[in-house]
């Protein structure tokens, strides 16, 4: 969690919250139409066909004024060695243009041509895509940690579980991922020394920040800690929370150091947003999307 915050040997900012996403699912739906929860990409797919087939929205996705919202295939970039690839890309060693991202870009339109996400897509907010699986119309929703309270609360809450995303036989690397990175840090100006009531203000808060005292209450609002403050939560009344504390911590499973789109310039990520959805939504193909990020690389 510090690491990411370290440029030249000087910890310039501190993790102010862990970042956790997947797919959350609807059990009862999965349930009613027979469907295990997914491992592999296949698995995946097959359940995208079923539900399609039944007239249930697979995917809750919605790309209007909210293009950022594609975290899960963000992950899945991870499972074709992005991590492993990114500073070759950004230096000019490589491209983002290269067989293994294609073949993801690929998998993706496999999925769009199967129906997996809702006809509404493009027009639809991030915000209206959280709606429809909380109403209990769709089977999966692309988010993550921050949703985890307002699911408890919906009529789905008691129904719903979270899930790292699929593996793939394909893939390049290490498959059994789930992104729990640092988010945003924590910086504060030099110049806040110069005042000792400020300073010692600013030390005591982060102190508190840290302690286990201080990472109770994020965990309280369903917030996973960032320290090795392990949580106490109550899997009977938070069980949505619960369930992703236990994808995130699960036996075997890494995590990437920070979340693809975090580690390059706005207008890469930008792209990267654009070209999920370009190909989700039938826009671009999977050789045009590839193409188009590695057109903002400079």
């Amino acid at each position: 969690m510090l690491a990411g915050f370290q440029q030249d040997g000087v910890q310039y900012g501190l993790p102010y919250q862990a970042l956790v996403t997947g797919f959350y699912y609807n059990k009862a739906i999965l349930g009613e139409h027979k469907i295990a929860v997914p491992e592999t990409f296949e698995d995946l797919l097959a359940a995208v066909k079923k539900l399609k087939a039944a007239g249930v929205v697979p995917i809750a996705q919605g790309a209007n004024n909210s293009s950022f919202s594609v975290w899960a295939f963000l992950t899945m970039l991870d499972r074709f060695g992005y991590e492993a690839k990114y500073q070759d890309i950004l230096s000019g060693k490589a491209s983002y243009d290269n067989a293994d991202f294609l073949r993801l870009y690929k998998h993706v339109e496999e999925l769009a041509k199967a129906g997996a996400f809702p006809s509404n897509m493009n027009t639809q907010t991030y915000a209206q895509a959280v709606a429809s699986y909380t109403d209990g119309k769709a089977a999966f929703l692309d988010a993550g940690v921050w949703e985890a309270a307002k699911i408890q609360k919906s009529t789905v809450g008691k129904d719903t579980g979270f899930w790292a995303g699929p593996t793939f036989s394909d893939g390049v690397g290490e498959q059994k991922l789930v992104m729990n990175v640092p988010s945003a840090p924590f910086v504060v100006s030099a110049k806040v020394k110069d005042d000792k009531k400020k300073y010692a203000a600013v030390k005591a808060f982060i102190q508190f920040y840290y302690s286990d005292a201080g990472q109770k209450i994020l965990v309280d609002n369903a917030q996973p800690p960032v320290t090795t403050y392990e949580p106490d939560v109550d899997a009977a009344k938070n069980s949505v929370f619960a369930a992703v504390l236990a994808e995130a911590s699960k036996p075997g499973w890494k995590s990437p150091k920070a979340q693809p789109d975090l580690v390059v310039s706005a207008a890469t990520a930008s792209a990267m947003y654009d070209s999920f959805y370009g190909v989700m939504g039938g826009s671009l193909s999977p050789e045009e999307a590839v193409k188009n990020v590695q057109k903002t690389i400079k």
